[in-house]
């Protein structure tokens, strides 16, 4: 075999080896940028989770505060429903007690 050809195998031998670890390479870095988009969406939905739960918190507070100023109003139209009905009730009820048809 000549110098010629042992060289052609030496460096065929050597290409071989360069595509190997070259795809190696290329699959290695192929799987940490998948790690790392990975890691990089679990980052993004857990700030996304983060900073929205104050916000949900606020709202229902907001919704809470709400109903229950809807249910003080609602109290308080009532009871001045009852007291202008005490109140009528009353005017009518003195009223009867000196109406002449009124038996004494």
């Amino acid at each position: 075999m000549s110098l010629q050809a042992i060289l052609e195998k030496i460096r065929a031998s050597g290409d071989v080896q360069v595509q190997e670890i070259e795809r190696n390479t290329q699959s290695q870095v192929n799987a940490i940028l998948a790690q790392a988009r990975r890691e990089a969406d679990q980052i993004e939905e857990d700030s996304r989770a983060h900073a929205s739960a104050p916000a949900i918190a606020e709202r229902a507070r907001m919704f809470h505060r709400a109903r229950l100023e809807s249910l003080r109003i609602v109290g308080d139209v009532r009871e001045d429903m009852v007291d202008t009905a005490i109140t009528r009730t009353r005017e009518r009820l003195a009223s009867l007690r000196t109406d002449l048809s009124y038996p004494a």
